[in-house]
């Protein structure tokens, strides 16, 4: 899960989320974040791709939910490659700026180049939010709340 913040900057949400005040397209962005599922080539949406056998990975469920002025977008996969989902945030601020569109992204995830990537997301909103090791048990998971609540 990644979570950005769309509104002011706030002591308590700083530093657990990436402040984005001009990522206010967030019906753009819910839409196109389903561009990542299935199973793809993500090459273009990961870094040292010399360093990687096999760079096809499964997104199983994406979702974008939103809390006040905090977005939450969540990627449900089998397996990520390295900055992947950072990766992958970085492209849909730009949607959610109204720079690109759920099309730029299918082209992007098709070239399979790292050229094609635009800026990744910083650290500080990447959430593992939990691992599944049995089959079946992710089926019911969603965003609840975002990982740093604890009400």
């Amino acid at each position: 899960m990644y979570v950005i913040n769309t509104g002011d900057i706030n002591p308590f949400t700083n530093r657990y989320s990436w402040h984005v005040p001009d990522a206010v397209r967030i019906r753009e962005m819910a839409d196109a974040i389903h561009v990542f599922e299935g199973t793809h080539d993500f090459s273009t949406f990961t870094v040292d791709r010399g360093k990687i056998d096999d760079p096809v990975r499964t997104i199983m469920r994406t979702e974008v939910k939103c809390f006040g002025p905090l977005v939450c977008c969540y990627f449900l996969g089998t397996g990520f490659l390295y900055k992947m989902v950072r990766s992958m945030m970085g492209s849909l601020i730009f949607v959610g700026r109204g720079r690109l569109n759920r099309e730029d992204l299918q082209r992007m995830l098709e070239a399979r180049s790292r050229a094609y990537c635009k800026d990744t997301a910083p650290g500080c909103g990447l959430f593992l939010k939990k691992v599944f090791y049995e089959d079946g048990a992710w089926e019911n998971d969603t965003i609840e709340k975002p990982p740093f609540w604890t009400y």
